[in-house]
């Protein structure tokens, strides 16, 4: 796949793709013996059943999109380390052993996975394509690591976000609300968050995109 991107003209020539999108995908599997299968909601299924997540970045354009690099997720019910129970540990070695998966591949998150994809697409020594504005959903725009982890790539985005995730401008301050003696518990309102979480956000303005600073919380 990197061969064909790196040398079709559609991309040497300029690097048409206007970003670079990460998806998350639940294919249906029988049994619990495939790689990284593990029982949740999968909209293929329109229920509860056995899955496998695998985690791609596809390269847009205005009218396609294509998925040039994937990472299958491996949930922590396939990684031994992060469980204490002797037993329970043996049962997923042996899960792991029949199913062939070195010992060095463990559980990660899937933002984790999807900055891996993007040093490996971008990075110094990878691919060498060009940056782009990278895209994602909430599951992926929800998790403050993987914000922080694009600014410090240098990387713009846009991520969609629940409307659980809060946001505060960077000037902030502390804040203490008004309390009446004997009337209910005393209550702080903190507004001002550590500057390694402030981030910039894009807002249309008059000359195009104009930068909003603000600090958001751990989710």
């Amino acid at each position: 796949m990197s061969t064909c991107v790196g040398r079709s003209p559609t991309w040497a020539d300029g690097y048409r793709a206007r970003g670079l999108r990460h998806r998350r995908h639940r294919i249906p599997e029988d049994g619990a013996d495939s790689p990284g299968v593990a029982r949740m909601y999968c909209g293929a299924l329109g229920k509860t059943g056995n899955c496998q997540v695998r985690v791609s970045v596809h390269a847009v354009t205005g009218w396609a999109s294509a998925a040039i690099d994937w990472r299958l997720f491996l949930p922590q019910s396939w990684d031994d380390t992060t469980v204490t129970d002797p037993e329970a540990a043996a049962e997923i070695r042996g899960r792991r052993s029949r199913s062939k998966i070195p010992d060095d591949v463990r559980h990660r998150e899937k933002w984790r996975l999807a900055l891996d994809m993007l040093d490996e697409i971008t990075g110094d020594g990878g691919w060498g394509l060009p940056d782009r504005r990278v895209v994602a959903d909430a599951g992926y725009g929800d998790a403050t690591e993987f914000r922080l982890g694009l600014t410090e790539r240098g990387l713009s985005y846009v991520v969609a976000v629940t409307a659980t995730t809060t946001a505060f401008l960077a000037d902030a301050v502390p804040q203490t609300l008004s309390y009446t003696p004997g009337v209910g518990p005393r209550t702080h309102r903190l507004l001002a968050l550590h500057p390694a979480r402030r981030h910039s956000f894009a807002r249309p303005g008059a000359d195009g995109e104009d930068p909003l600073a603000h600090r958001t919380r751990l989710p």
